[in-house]
């Protein structure tokens, strides 16, 4: 699946969207928001890692439309994410490898279809939902804060990687998971809410360091809903 046919699969959603607004009702909005991210990773058996895994700082930004269906509605959306984590990764110079601790950045075009289930209090909206969603690779790159054997290291370039599923890419190009979110939208379309991303996929290309790698990605959001 290509970035293209990821577009094509978004737009597709829209118009089956569109198709049934002729029957029920349609709103856009958009959103954004922060949080933190990091990976769930399973360590391969015969690497030492002294460091443990931390967060780092995650986005989502992007639109959605929601078909509304009685109490339900059904919102395809499309949003650019940023995930990552403080983890341990191998760095060269040359031909020479070393075991390098910094930030690893993952950005994502992310389509997920989310049924969520709308409960009316007063004049605002109480939302709570989620569903699959599928992603494609943009961009990953490493950046170390220290290199075993070396004392300095200000002039060390970001490691970049290639998406792709050969051993001499970095990570697979395609990820898919499950996300979940739940919040409030006031009666004039402002609305916030908190959102979890749960990835079920490995996203690393080779299993040298890692048997497997998972994202993770919890995020609070502020955004408007269209009337």
């Amino acid at each position: 699946m290509s970035l293209i046919r990821l577009l094509l699969l978004n737009c597709l959603l829209l118009v089956t969207c569109t198709a049934l607004a002729q029957e029920k009702p349609i709103n856009f909005g958009f959103r954004a928001g922060a949080g933190i991210a990091t990976l769930s990773r399973g360590v391969a058996q015969d690497i030492g890692i002294a460091k443990k895994d931390k967060p780092v700082a995650g986005f989502s930004a992007g639109a959605y439309a929601s078909v509304t269906l009685g109490d339900f509605s059904l919102q395809p959306a499309i949003y650019y994410i940023a995930k990552g984590a403080q983890t341990t990764e191998d760095v060269y110079s040359g031909d020479i490898g070393y075991r390098a601790y910094g930030k690893l950045h993952l950005s994502y075009l992310q389509v997920p279809l989310n049924f969520i289930y709308n409960i009316k209090i007063n004049d605002g909206t109480y939302f709570i939902g989620g569903g699959p969603y599928v992603s494609t690779g943009l961009k990953a790159s490493f950046k170390p804060s220290s290199i075993d054997g070396l004392d300095k290291i200000d002039n060390w370039p970001d490691t970049q990687y290639t998406f792709g599923n050969t051993d001499t890419d970095g990570f697979k190009r395609f990820e898919y998971g499950i996300n979940m979110l739940a919040g409030y939208r006031f009666y004039n379309g402002l609305f916030f809410n908190g959102g979890f991303d749960l990835g079920l996929t490995n996203i690393r290309s080779q299993s040298y360091l890692y048997k497997s790698s998972k994202t993770r990605l919890a995020v609070i959001s502020l955004g408007y809903q269209l009337p």
